[in-house]
């Protein structure tokens, strides 16, 4: 003879299993109840590193871009600057500089996308304002400071002023791109040990916390598939086309080199 069972003992057994899936449910979810206090704290070193190199890198990029408009005769960039100082014709000048404009065109986008992976979308744009207030920044520094060099250490080892800045730039600018490699964090879910340092391991905890908060997928690698895709988007076109009409026929840009090369009605320069 089955034992029979009272209805209390039934909905005793429902009420203990509904509470374990509460009390599942509470626990998956706590995971990403983060502490105010230990949220905080991770945004304040993220910004103390992230922001920093950030501001670092995006303004030297503008000293060197702008150096042409500041009367250095041509421009430079990043680790080639050193190499540029020995050229004595335009035409190397504008190959080398070519190959600076390849591949520092990806810098913009790649900080972009590393902030949009470490902060929630009410933050990014308070980050993004301060790392383009690089730009004014490095434009304001370029003149006054290759004019300096320029001038204060002409003929200094039988090297010529604009030479020496260049020299200087350049070394600047490869100590800011080595500072990238113990400042930048990585992503949170493939953080950068270097880096270590001054993000702790309770940090990317929050972080991945913090994305799982909003749903935001891990950031997947670029394979050749998803390169090749990326062409197939119109929006990439239409900003490739726009952006150099856009960023080169701005009348600020070469406004003085026009100046420049005024002349008198005697043929001499203004």
């Amino acid at each position: 003879m089955a034992p029979t069972t009272h209805p209390g003992d039934f909905l005793a057994d429902v009420a203990e299993t509904n509470e374990k899936v509460d009390m599942a449910v509470t626990t998956d979810q706590g995971d990403d109840n983060i502490d105010l206090v230990a949220e905080n704290q991770f945004r304040w070193r993220l910004d103390l590193g992230f922001l920093t190199i950030g501001f670092l890198s995006y303004m030297f990029k503008y000293i060197d871009q702008t150096n042409i408009a500041s009367k250095i005769r041509c421009t430079t960039g990043k680790v080639f600057e050193p190499v540029i100082r020995e050229m004595l014709t335009n035409r190397k000048v504008y190959g080398i500089r070519f190959f600076i404009g390849f591949c520092e065109a990806t810098m913009w986008p790649a900080y972009f996308t590393m902030i949009s992976q470490w902060y929630m979308p009410n933050e990014v744009a308070l980050r993004m304002s301060i790392y383009n207030m690089a730009q004014p920044a490095g434009a304001m520094l370029s003149g006054a400071m290759q004019g300096a060099l320029s001038t204060n250490l002409e003929g200094h080892m039988n090297r010529s002023g604009w030479r020496w800045a260049f020299i200087i730039n350049g070394v600047c600018t490869i100590v800011v791109a080595l500072l990238g490699y113990v400042l930048l964090p990585g992503y949170p879910e493939r953080p950068n040990k270097l880096a270590s340092w001054y993000l702790r391991r309770q940090d990317y905890d929050v972080a991945l916390a913090r994305s799982r908060r909003i749903g935001r997928e891990p950031q997947r690698g670029l394979t050749v598939k998803s390169f090749l895709r990326a062409f197939t988007f119109w929006e990439l076109w239409a900003v490739a086309i726009a952006w150099p009409f856009g960023g080169n026929t701005a009348p600020t840009s070469y406004f003085n080199l026009y100046l420049q090369s005024l002349k008198n009605s005697d043929g001499t320069l203004t």
